[in-house]
């Protein structure tokens, strides 16, 4: 247990522990919670492959890290996802990188508390393996998303429990596609029901153009219905499986890859909404390994590129994995942005925000940490955040998913 102080870097910015991984695919994997106590919870992959949660007091500045699962797999897709209970119990998910058939879970043992945990459960899906967990709830209404590789199909999967977590529906199957492809979600910090996911392939998995581009759907947790956009087309349903699952390339197009001139393929990195549930969709625009771009798009399909990003944090064998961007999830205009990026001379990464009044036609940008030999990256910010505490991140060297050379670290502000 120690301070949130030790281990500063410089004024604002502080490392709270010196092992820790994730992939930018798992949801929440920071959460913020004010009830009879102020906390912030975090999850990370060690060096050792043990998945871990941590809690940091507002009010005493302690940070306590505790260990979920020793699962010995050093692989950072294995993060968990965080969620409160409407009985302020914690719930967690997590799982090995396409090698388990089912998904893990835990709950607290109390309210609030995340140093004691009930036994391991598991929710199993009818084949293939599963990876990932994105995670959210309306009321009583816990929704849980996961990517399944059955044979040689791809799928995002969802379970849904209507008792915060007790008692699971059968899986039923969204999303399909016969390539590789993710979806990145986000609630409505106001119309909690609301879930809003963008979607894309792997750029770096063969495919004609079309299968680069950047889709869009959202999900009501209140009638479960999947919907094209707001106030659009029904898709399909979460609660029943009724006309699921829908192709990817069935889902609202954003970005057309088909029409880039760079011949760019996205990866979606994060989405924001605003009060009249517009929502924007942020991504990194593929070039080459040396050429990435981030980008936002609003839902009437105007594209700014913002800034350039550089080049790949994986120089061997992940070509488009970018220092990774983030964008607020609390309740507040949609036009703020961390990112890392690189250099024009490749030698540097730093940590910027940036903030756009205007949907990204104009910027303000300041710098927050500038990198050495030890740089940071995949920054993520927390989840109904408390103002001192917005942003958590990586700071290290990157080398591969199975190698964890980087530490937690955060970025406090004062209040």
């Amino acid at each position: 247990m120690g301070t949130i102080s030790q281990g500063s870097q410089r004024p604002g910015i502080v490392s709270l522990f010196d092992s820790a991984g994730w992939s930018w695919f798992t949801v929440p994997i920071a959460l913020h919670h004010q009830g009879r106590s102020n906390q912030t919870y975090i999850s990370w992959l060690d060096r050792e492959g043990k998945v871990w949660i941590g809690a940091y007091d507002h009010a005493t500045s302690r940070f306590t890290p505790t260990v979920l699962a020793p699962l010995g797999e050093v692989d950072d897709h294995d993060v968990a996802a965080i969620l409160l209970r409407a009985d302020g119990r914690l719930i967690v998910f997590y799982t090995k990188h396409n090698r388990d058939p089912f998904l893990r879970y835990r709950v607290s043992a109390h309210p609030e508390d995340s140093r004691s945990w009930e036994a391991e459960q598991s929710l199993p899906t009818p084949s293939g393996t599963v990876t990932y967990a994105q995670a959210w709830r309306w009321e009583t209404t816990v929704v849980v998303f996961y990517r399944i590789l059955d044979r040689d199909m791809w799928y995002w999967a969802c379970r849904v429990s209507k008792d915060d977590g007790q008692t699971w529906a059968p899986e039923q199957r969204v999303v399909r596609h016969d390539l590789q492809f993710y979806i990145k979600g986000t609630q409505h910090p106001i119309h909690r029901e609301r879930l809003v996911f963008g979607v894309t392939q792997h750029p770096d998995r063969a495919g004609d153009r079309q299968t680069y581009s950047l889709y869009s759907m959202r999900v009501d947790l209140k009638t479960g219905d999947v919907l094209l956009d707001e106030g659009g087309a029904r898709l399909g349903n979460v609660f029943d499986g009724s006309q699921l699952p829908v192709d990817m390339t069935s889902l609202k197009l954003r970005w057309d890859a088909t029409k880039d001139p760079d011949h760019g393929k996205a990866w979606i990195w994060d989405v924001s909404t605003d009060d009249g549930m517009r929502s924007w969709l942020w991504f990194a625009k593929i070039v080459s390994a040396r050429d990435h771009r981030y980008a936002v798009v609003d839902e009437n399909g105007l594209v700014y590129e913002f800034a350039r990003a550089g080049g790949t944090i994986d120089g061997e064998s992940e070509p488009s994995y970018s220092g990774g961007l983030t964008v607020p999830k609390v309740s507040e205009p949609p036009g703020t942005v961390w990112l890392v990026r690189q250099s024009s001379s490749g030698c540097r990464w730093t940590l910027e925000e940036w903030h756009t009044p205007d949907g990204g036609a104009t910027w303000v940008t300041r710098e927050l940490l500038r990198g050495g030999e030890s740089h940071p990256l995949r920054p993520v910010a927390v989840v109904d955040a408390d103002p001192s505490l917005p942003l958590v991140f990586l700071g290290g060297v990157y080398k591969h998913y199975t190698q964890v050379l980087t530490a937690l670290c955060a970025y406090r502000l004062p209040v």
